[in-house]
């Protein structure tokens, strides 16, 4: 009978220890990558502005006129301008020619831009912004979108309540002259509620 040596068998066998270990390793990048991983897998990291709506209002007023409305805040975010190089972002009170006004949305930055709306707000539309020239789609409650757009929701409504029938979105091309500079083209939205 032929004794075995105790690094042939047993606990302190090496293909046992090598085993072991591979295994808890394996169990620790697995535990890891569970937990280490973003918060939640369908958010997106941008290095755009948040533009705020402040106010369920249906309006293009330009500073000091009861906050930053979803009209406001669209045009924010497809002219990506200011007047004054400040933080304020602009809006089109009136086409033909283009006339622009600062709003008390922020500026946006053309580059990955959110609107966030207030949480569980009501938007009562009940008229078209007729004077949008850059719109060939008919009435709509709400400028031209021909940029990539995100809008968080947070549980928003959005109705239609004038006379008539009216888009709440006219999704499409543009080019428009502003202050500073050309912005051009088409646009996507999505909405995340």
């Amino acid at each position: 009978m032929q004794k075995t040596s105790s690094s042939a068998s047993g606990f302190f066998n090496i293909r046992f220890l090598l085993g072991s270990s591979l295994c808890g390793v394996g169990a620790l990048f697995a535990v890891t990558s569970l937990t280490m991983g973003p918060p939640n897998a369908t958010a997106q990291t941008t290095s755009g502005a948040r533009i705020y709506v402040t106010t369920t209002v249906q309006k293009i007023g330009g500073v000091g006129t009861g906050g930053c409305s979803l009209q406001e805040a669209i045009y924010s975010y497809v002219l990506h301008d200011t007047l004054h190089g400040g933080y304020h972002g602009v809006a089109i009170d009136a086409t033909d020619p283009d006339h622009f006004i600062g709003t008390d949305c922020v500026k946006g930055t053309g580059n990955g831009d959110t609107i966030v709306l207030p949480n569980g707000a009501d938007f009562q539309l009940t008229k078209s912004l007729d004077g949008d020239a850059y719109n060939y789609m008919g009435p709509t409650a709400t400028p031209m979108i021909f940029s990539i757009m995100t809008i968080e929701a947070n549980g928003a409504t959005l109705e239609w309540k004038g006379k008539g029938n009216s888009r709440l979105f006219a999704i499409g091309h543009a080019t428009v002259t502003t202050p500073h500079f050309i912005v051009s083209g088409t646009g996507g939205v999505t909405i995340r509620n």
